[in-house]
């Protein structure tokens, strides 16, 4: 089958979780005999915009467009770009795939939905998270409160605020956004198959944008299950750990006050790894943590990590702490966790709850609440028989080869 995969980010430009899994999925799919090419945005500053190149990585065809945004003198660029729908466009001809997927439309554009519709190309499109329906992807405002619900008069200011010079304010913002929503509902019902990784973020999108149950299947990202066999290191004492990127809708101040609360005779310690980076007008997101932290030596920021290393990253570790106050709409991290043998403590939300069974696959605690987590953490460390268990428990992860043979399902039951 040929395939042709849509992803805004792909390797080596660009390291994530939809990265790696698009990746994988790319390679699993080659290695079964299917023709397997990718339409990506590039950032490279030195270039210019649109412009075009073509790579070879380890037998995958991917065709990069350039694109940095220094044009985009609307609200309406951020999700339709004409130019780069139609340069998708000459790539959707040259290739003549019998299915189209598509990761992610931000810093390409939504009209690659209508150029397969035009051609007669079947698209799946995975909904990896928000962004249809909120530009900013994650459904939390910048003072860390939750959109529970998707309007205007919750999102014109917040899109205003982060968008000052795109997004209007008063009746024009209103109109703008009245615009964005007509583009999200023609994506959405314009897919042939909408896909989820969680049965969460698809119910989501059922209840809160009226997409029909049966345009969306939940279908949980596999990972690289081989890659997370190094042996344990042990220790005296606890050793927690945050993985991932630092912003504030990760919660990691929520971890570092819970951490802190702690009695400094108790034996344990906090790793943080990952980069620290700007969320909304929050620049220095890294300095406040540092500064929470104080001169407290039990607490490390490492900065960012290599995705090479994180497996023995995670063997030096106990238990991973996710305590995001956005919904997840997956969480790698958990699954990553689960494959060390790490024991897992998660914010009780959304898709993180979806993966975790309570008091057997890991611990949960009230999203944002300091407190408890706190508590939670005094449990792990004066229970080491609970913290055992829990990083003992089976735990099923599905493989990549697994993810892909069930996307391979999708794909040959909608070119069919």
């Amino acid at each position: 089958m040929r395939i042709l995969t849509v992803s805004p980010f792909f390797l080596p430009e660009s390291i994530g979780g939809v990265e790696l899994h698009v990746d994988g999925v790319a390679r699993a799919l080659q290695s079964m005999g299917h023709e397997i090419s990718v339409f990506a945005r590039g950032g490279e500053p030195e270039r210019a915009e649109y412009e075009e190149w073509l790579t070879e990585q380890s037998g995958l065809a991917v065709h990069r467009v350039n694109y940095n945004f220094r044009d985009c003198d609307r609200f309406e660029k951020l999700t339709l770009n004409r130019k780069i729908g139609n340069l998708f466009h000459d790539e959707l001809l040259r290739r003549r795939p019998e299915v189209v997927h598509a990761h992610h439309f931000t810093c390409l554009s939504t009209d690659i939905v209508e150029w397969c519709r035009d051609e007669h190309v079947p698209l799946v499109v995975t909904l990896h998270d928000f962004w249809l329906g909120c530009p900013k992807g994650q459904r939390i405002r910048e003072d860390l409160d939750r959109c529970d619900k998707v309007e205007f008069e919750r999102c014109g200011p917040c899109l205003h605020a982060f968008w000052p010079h795109l997004f209007p304010e008063g009746e024009a913002g209103r109109a703008t956004y009245e615009d964005y929503r007509r583009r999200v509902d023609q994506v959405l019902t314009g897919a042939t198959l909408l896909v989820t990784p969680s049965e969460f973020h698809r119910q989501r999108y059922i209840e809160d944008f009226g997409v029909s149950p049966d345009r969306i299947r939940a279908v949980e990202n596999g990972l690289p299950v081989e890659r997370f066999k190094e042996s344990r290191s042990q220790a005296d004492w606890v050793r927690f750990g945050f993985v991932g990127t630092v912003i504030p809708s990760k919660g990691v101040h929520v971890l570092v006050d819970a951490f802190r609360g702690l009695d400094e005779s108790l034996p344990a310690v906090l790793e943080i790894h990952g980069p620290a980076q700007p969320f909304g007008s929050i620049q220095d997101y890294g300095e406040r943590l540092a500064r929470r932290i104080g001169p407290d030596p039990r607490v490390q920021l490492h900065g960012r990590y290599e995705n090479e290393s994180l497996p023995r990253l995670l063997a030096d570790l106990d238990v991973v702490v996710v305590p995001s106050l956005w919904y997840e709409s997956f969480c790698l991290t958990i699954r990553e966790a689960f494959l060390a043998g790490c024991a897992v403590v998660v914010s009780d939300l959304g898709a993180m709850a979806e993966a975790v069974k309570p008091e057997v696959e890991g611990l949960r605690f009230p999203p944002g609440n300091v407190t408890a987590l706190r508590e939670t953490l005094r449990r792990l460390i004066e229970d080491r028989d609970l913290l055992r268990r829990l990083q003992e428990a089976p735990k099923r992860v599905r493989s990549i080869e697994e993810n892909a043979r069930e996307l391979l399902a999708l794909y040959e039951s909608v070119s069919s």
